[in-house]
């Protein structure tokens, strides 16, 4: 037997709720797990030996995915299921215990705490595993050399620095370290976004949409990738979450969101957030502030600022 762990669909909430994965294994060392995963997040448990099966769970018309994932895992019986998304389908499954997300109003704790609580587990970093092979074949692509990694683009401009900062940024890096080299990720969509910055010296930067175009990468490849960095600096997403649960130090820029419950976990002296002047609250009743406006809230964090964090950030890797 084993257990069922659904997962989110969005990458950074799927990469805390491997919290959650990471205490049912320190319960159980040798337990074996099937996940329900999104298409988008699905390879992240690839390299997992206790991942037994991947229930590829894209979303369909009028929520028939969930009766998808009922009709596959219904005859099956259970040690645990964990559901991240506080489904009905849960409760409809043959489980001898059952750990099932159930949104609490004006929580305040971090989004690692909170998922860990369903099962009643002490917070544990996220880990995304990964298998020797593909840490070899993705630093293989990459220059021998110290790697400091950038995500310019988050999935809403609101929170996204302007490239024009990010574009500075690498330009100082390339002329204070020039023993060292840049890795831009994104992912495949974003590459227009990336026009500005493809006017740096190429020899210094690589782009990990190029690499995917080439070598067909998954996200667990540019994982392996994140993995092979000394820093990482990018806005609140995906690509961030991922990076702390790497074990790479992260410095996280934070606007229109709730650093506090959205950050690296832990923020401690390995990870850093950065965030503009105004808090969370302080920005959220600014008259005019909406999360449906395309508009950047991040102008007001300062470049040099950001700089002087990545210096003694670096000087520490």
């Amino acid at each position: 037997m084993a257990g069922l762990f659904i997962t989110s669909s969005r990458i950074g909430d799927a990469v805390m709720t491997l919290s959650l994965l990471e205490g049912l294994r320190v319960e159980n060392p040798n337990m074996t797990y099937a996940v329900a995963a999104d298409p988008l997040v699905a390879s992240l448990f690839e390299d997992d030996p206790a991942c037994i099966e991947i229930i590829h769970f894209p979303k369909k018309k009028a929520s028939l995915h969930w009766f998808f994932l009922w009709k596959k895992a219904v005859k099956k019986k259970w040690d645990w299921v964990a559901d991240t998304r506080g489904s009905i389908v849960s409760y409809l499954l043959n489980s001898k215990k059952r750990f099932i997300w159930k949104k609490t109003p004006n929580d305040k704790r971090h989004k690692v705490e909170q998922v860990s609580a369903i099962a009643g587990l002490t917070p544990i970093t996220p880990k995304i595993i990964l298998s020797e092979d593909r840490k070899n074949a993705m630093q293989a692509l990459l220059p021998n050399a110290p790697i400091f990694v950038i995500a310019p683009v988050a999935n809403w401009i609101g929170k996204q620095w302007p490239i024009h900062d990010f574009k500075e940024i690498m330009n100082r890096f390339c002329e204070t370290y020039p023993d060292a080299h840049i890795l831009v990720i994104t992912a495949p969509s974003e590459d227009p976004q990336l026009t500005p910055l493809r006017t740096l010296p190429g020899s210094r930067i690589t782009f990990s949409t190029d690499l995917a175009k080439m070598h067909d990468l998954k996200l667990i490849d540019m994982a392996a990738l994140i993995a092979q960095g000394n820093l990482f600096l990018g806005n609140d997403s995906g690509l961030m979450h991922m990076s702390y649960a790497l074990n790479t130090p992260v410095i996280g820029l934070f606007g229109p969101s709730r650093d506090r419950i959205y950050g690296p976990y832990p923020t401690n002296s390995i990870h850093t957030v950065i965030r503009i002047p105004k808090s969370y609250d302080e920005l959220f009743n600014t008259p005019g502030f909406s999360h449906k406006k395309q508009e950047c809230y991040m102008d007001e964090l300062k470049f040099d600022h950001v700089w002087d964090v990545i210096k003694k950030k670096w000087k520490d890797c």
